[in-house]
């Protein structure tokens, strides 16, 4: 009994360790990357043909600059700043039960029994992007309807702020509102996740063995460099399944009963009026974005792990 209270209380500790580590990073990754995610849903949901509004990244910032100003960057920040407490806490806490639950197969270890082996990683990453999409998707809703509102009505701002927005979800649609685009989430999510995850602690250990060091001795340089890795992996896999997603989330919430919310009808939209460069619209700003806002979090997670073990 005392063994097992002991291992509950080792494993509740890993769990609040994780949950702590990944707000951190979030918070991190917010104040970096926000501008970027700005850029990118800016592009990829702007009308097409003779309506649209940017004719390309530096347009699209020239144009935020000009009229919102630096606000107009951070805009719908609070929905991702405050969503860093449950979905980077998700993510992370997801990762690190998928981790240990793993090692207790033998199957999944590599070289070492305390390693899991590449695709068991992978695989660790794959079930953390399906766990973390529950948290993920309201509150990529929230923000991505705060951050589209000036294409719809002139440059008119309709909310007062992501709070604001909630208010006017749970009013017209109940709680089921806010996982509008919770099918493209997990579409996206599973393999991303899996590319992010598993790329970083795959290439970690590589590099620790090539060079004749541990993980825990690479340099903060080198820790960067490969979070900003894994950003690029999760990205250049997934985009156009993130398109289709900011496409279905910035839909208005109101017609919540229409076809243009379904996913076949959204990746024919698109198809249709901009080829298949449209799956790629706002590709930039999110391949600029990748390294430094990726490489931020998982430095910081790690960081925090050297020094607060559990």
């Amino acid at each position: 009994t005392k063994l097992l209270f002991s291992l509950r209380t080792a494993m509740s500790k890993q769990a609040a360790a994780d949950v702590f580590r990944g707000t951190c990073g979030g918070i991190v990754l917010t104040l970096v990357g926000h501008p970027f995610d700005s850029l990118k849903v800016r592009l990829q949901t702007q009308p097409s043909g003779a309506g649209r509004l940017y004719s390309g990244l530096g347009d699209c910032f020239r144009k935020i600059m000009r009229e919102e100003g630096v606000r107009g960057l951070y805009k719908g920040v609070t929905s991702p700043l405050m969503g860093q407490c449950f979905f980077r806490a998700a993510l992370f806490g997801a990762f690190g039960q998928s981790v240990r639950t793993l090692q207790q197969h033998s199957w999944a270890h590599g070289s070492t029994h305390h390693r899991l082996s590449s695709p068991a990683l992978y695989l660790a990453g794959a079930s953390t992007g399906l766990a973390a999409s529950l948290v993920e998707c309201p509150v990529d809703f929230l923000k991505t309807q705060k951050q589209v509102e000036n294409l719809r009505g002139a440059g008119q701002a309709r909310y007062r702020g992501v709070l604001h927005v909630a208010q006017a979800v749970l009013r017209v649609r109940g709680f089921r509102g806010l996982f509008q685009g919770l099918t493209a989430t997990v579409a996206r999510n599973v393999p991303a996740n899996a590319m992010y995850f598993g790329t970083f602690e795959s290439c970690r250990h590589l590099l620790a063995s090539k060079t004749q060091r541990t993980v825990a001795q690479l340099t903060l340089l080198e820790t960067f460099l490969l979070g900003g890795l894994g950003g690029i992996g999760y990205w250049v896999t997934t985009f156009p399944l993130d398109v289709i997603k900011s496409r279905i989330q910035s839909q208005a919430f109101e017609s919540s009963g229409a076809h243009t919310h379904r996913y076949g009808h959204v990746v024919r939209e698109v198809f249709q009026q901009r080829g298949w460069r449209g799956f790629y619209a706002g590709f930039s700003p999110c391949l600029l974005r990748a390294v430094p806002a990726n490489g931020a979090i998982l430095l910081t997670v790690v960081e925090l792990k050297k020094r607060m073990p559990y």
